[in-house]
């Protein structure tokens, strides 16, 4: 992504190829990182410079991201999974367990407390359980992504390309196709390391911004950073405990 970054700043095909070799390579480590191209899109939405050129040239990542993304689907249902049965819920069903996974992920991110490596399923049985409250969540995510886009202008397009980013990060793990391991937790806090530098790069924002308010912030902001490393820390600590 940096070299893609680069590239496009310089207008440098050398970085352009590191980058398609980088995401090939991302990809056959593990295809979680298949949405990466439409994050592409929103930077260049973001930095302003989503010209029918600059997307043209986000082709060969979507189609190798196309390619290795049906290979990866294949593999789960006739390899990994075969008879297993993983989930028996519908689609409206996972649409609304989707919703809670979002908020639930977005949680662990800014509080993580209580981590373990997987999670007992009986608390996400979504529609079937809850009826039409189920989809609040969902709802939510969709009014949020809305809300951002439409204060672009007053707040800035940082907000709503980070938070979209994040989401659509997250979308091949919210159990709408089957994962094998979904048939022991349809969550797992590791899931979501691909959406992280979009969270990452809100908080970032926001001591930025905090820095140069200047005054005591200013001062601060390092001391910030180490206290939040330090609560993390102990955080962990208790959990091991």
């Amino acid at each position: 992504l940096l070299l893609w970054l680069r590239s496009e700043s310089a207008r440098n095909w050398g970085l352009y190829a590191g980058a398609v070799a980088l995401f090939l390579l991302a990809l056959l480590a593990k295809t979680s990182v298949v949405m990466l191209p439409v994050a592409m899109v929103l930077l260049l939405w973001y930095r302003r410079r989503a010209t029918l050129a600059a997307l043209l040239r986000t082709a060969p990542f979507f189609a190798i991201s196309l390619a290795l993304g049906l290979v990866t689907m294949w593999f789960q249902a006739h390899r990994s999974i075969a008879d297993t049965q993983i989930r028996t819920d519908d689609l409206a069903s996972r649409v609304a367990t989707a919703g809670w996974s979002v908020w639930w992920y977005l949680g662990k991110a800014i509080f993580p407390v209580n981590i373990t490596f997987s999670y007992p399923t009986s608390g996400w049985a979504g529609a079937a359980r809850y009826g039409a409250i189920a989809f609040v969540p969902a709802a939510l995510v969709a009014i949020a992504a809305v809300v951002l886009w439409a204060l672009h202008r007053k707040i800035g397009r940082g907000w709503a390309t980070a938070f979209v980013i994040y989401v659509v990060m997250l979308l091949p793990i919210l159990g709408l196709v089957n994962v094998y391991f979904m048939r022991y937790s349809l969550v797992s806090n590791h899931w979501q390391y691909a959406s992280m530098p979009a969270f990452c790069a809100a908080v970032g924002a926001v001591v930025a911004w905090g820095a140069r308010r200047g005054g005591v912030v200013q001062w601060n902001s390092a001391i910030v950073g180490a206290l939040a490393v330090l609560a993390l820390l102990a955080l962990d600590t208790f959990t091991i405990a």
